[in-house]
C-alpha cells in the first residue's frame, strides 16, 4: 500500500463529531408533536366556553382560527350552515382568548394556526 492509500483509509476510522443539525429531524417532529398537543388544549377551552344553541342537534361548523405569539385573536374564519351554531362557535373563540402560548417561540409559531370541527351531539 502506498502512503496515500494508508492515509485515506486511516481517514475513513477517524469517527466524526455529531453537530446540531444531525438532530433537526427529530427537534421539528418533537416541535410539532408539542404544538399539536397545544392545540388539542386549546381547542379543549373553547368547547369550554361552547354553549350549544338549542334545537342544533347534528350540527357541524369548521373553524380556522389565527393567534398572536401573545394568544389573542387575530382572526377567526368559521363555517357553518347553521348560523346560530357559527355564532356561537365564533363567540365561543372569543370567549376563550387569551389562549396561552409556548414559551418555545417554534412550538408558539406552530400551534398558533388552529384548524378545529365542532360537531353538535
Amino acid at each position: 500500500m502506498s502512503p496515500l492509500n494508508t492515509n485515506i483509509e486511516t481517514l475513513k476510522e477517524i469517527p466524526t463529531a455529531k453537530t446540531k443539525t444531525d438532530d433537526f429531524p427529530t427537534i421539528a417532529v418533537k416541535n410539532k408533536k408539542l404544538a399539536s398537543i397545544t392545540q388539542q388544549k386549546f381547542i379543549q377551552k373553547i368547547n369550554n366556553h361552547w354553549s350549544v344553541p338549542l334545537d342544533s342537534q347534528g350540527q357541524t361548523a369548521t373553524a380556522r382560527v389565527i393567534l398572536s405569539n401573545s394568544g389573542s385573536v387575530i382572526s377567526i374564519s368559521v363555517n357553518a350552515s347553521d348560523p346560530n351554531v357559527k355564532a356561537s362557535v365564533e363567540r365561543a373563540i372569543r370567549n376563550s382568548a387569551p389562549f396561552p402560548m409556548p414559551s418555545d417561540p417554534e412550538i408558539g409559531e406552530l400551534a398558533r394556526r388552529l384548524f378545529a370541527e365542532f360537531i353538535v351531539e
